[in-house]
C-alpha cells in the first residue's frame, strides 16, 4: 500500500481535465444542437437540388417540345412563334421561370429545309431557396425536318 491507501503500483486516476471542476458535460445537449444545425443544412440542401432537377426536367420538356412545333411548322416566322410559345407554355406549367426565352439553330437556310437539322435551345432559372439566387438553366433538342415535307412558296 501507498501512502494514499492504494494498492501499490495502483495511483489516483482523474478525469482528464476534471481535477477541480464542477462543470460536467451534457451529450445529448450537444449533439441535438449539432444533428439540429446539420438537419437544416440539409434539407435546404436537398430544396436547392429539387428546384434545380424540376428547372433542368421542365427546361428539357420545353426544348423537345418547341423543336416538334418548329419542324411541324408550315414557315420559319410561324416556327419560331410556335416554338416560343410551345416553350412558355411547358416551364409555366411546370412553374419554372423562363430567363431569355429560346434561341434556334438551323443547319441549313432556310431553316425548314427537307432533310435540315433544327436546333432549339432553351433558356430558364432555377431559384434556390434562402439563397435569394439562381442557377441558370439552358437545355437544347435537335430534330430533324422531314425530308417528303414540301417546300413551302416563296
Amino acid at each position: 500500500m501507498n501512502q494514499n491507501g492504494n494498492a501499490a503500483g495502483r495511483e489516483n486516476i482523474t478525469e482528464l481535465g476534471n481535477e477541480n471542476t464542477t462543470e460536467r458535460g451534457n451529450v445529448i445537449v450537444e449533439a441535438v444542437g449539432a444533428m439540429t444545425i446539420f438537419g437544416v443544412s440539409l434539407i435546404v440542401l436537398a430544396l436547392a437540388a429539387a428546384s434545380i432537377f424540376s428547372a433542368s426536367s421542365a427546361a428539357t420538356t420545353a426544348a423537345r417540345e418547341a423543336a416538334r412545333a418548329f419542324v411541324q411548322a408550315r414557315d420559319t416566322a410561324t416556327a419560331e412563334r410556335r416554338a416560343a410559345s410551345v416553350a412558355a407554355q411547358a416551364l409555366a406549367d411546370q412553374g419554372v421561370e423562363s430567363n431569355g426565352g429560346i434561341s434556334v439553330q438551323c443547319s441549313d437556310n432556310p431553316c425548314l429545309t427537307p432533310g435540315a437539322t433544327v436546333t432549339i435551345s432553351v433558356h430558364a432559372r432555377a431559384p434556390i431557396p434562402y439563397f435569394g439566387t439562381a442557377v441558370q438553366i439552358t437545355r437544347s433538342n435537335s430534330m430533324l425536318v422531314d425530308r417528303y415535307r414540301q417546300m413551302p412558296a416563296s
